[in-house]
């Protein structure tokens, strides 16, 4: 008598660890799924920090023109006036340069290359290999996981090996 009530405390504790085991693997998928959200969120941060650090520099830059425009300009208080204006006018100008001038860069540097961040199905499967079930793998993977850091990360994409990944590297861009 006495191990057979043994036996069912044995048994009761095995299925309430069981349930417990349960509950610690569904909390931790949970938190993985929280996790990636975090990532695409932090990816957010960093792309709209690069942009701030640009718009601080480009201010910079006409504080610096505007601080140095009464001594260039060392008239009466109305030609002062037209001076901060033509000032304002000159940083207006080199923000714009500033940032026609990075577009540009960036736009040689990807030159005739697929952003695998934004491209189309249709456009990933214009890359060597890629035919329609791999570009829809991609955008898959893009969409579920976050865009990608760099080229290497395509080859997290299932069916994108080494040497797939070498036809097609110098083809593709990750723009952030």
């Amino acid at each position: 008598m006495n191990n057979e009530k043994d036996r069912m405390r044995y048994i009761l504790i095995g299925i309430l660890c069981t349930g417990f085991l349960c509950v610690i693997i569904a909390l931790c998928l949970q938190l993985r799924g929280d996790a990636v959200g975090e990532e695409i969120a932090v990816d957010e941060l960093l792309q709209q920090y690069w942009q701030e650090q640009q718009v601080a520099a480009i201010d910079e830059q006409a504080t610096d023109i505007t601080a140095a425009a009464p001594e260039i300009n060392s008239g009466t208080e109305s030609e002062l006036d037209s001076s901060s204006v033509s000032v304002t006018e000159a940083a207006d100008s080199l923000n714009e340069e500033k940032i026609e001038s990075t577009i540009a860069v960036m736009a040689e540097d990807d030159a005739g290359k697929i952003d695998i961040n934004r491209a189309t199905a249709e456009q990933l499967q214009q890359l060597k290999g890629i035919g329609p079930s791999k570009a829809k793998a991609i955008i898959d993977d893009r969409e579920h996981k976050g865009s990608f850091h760099s080229i290497e990360d395509i080859k997290r994409v299932k069916g994108i090996g080494e040497k797939l990944y070498a036809g097609i590297k110098e083809s593709i861009v990750a723009n952030p």
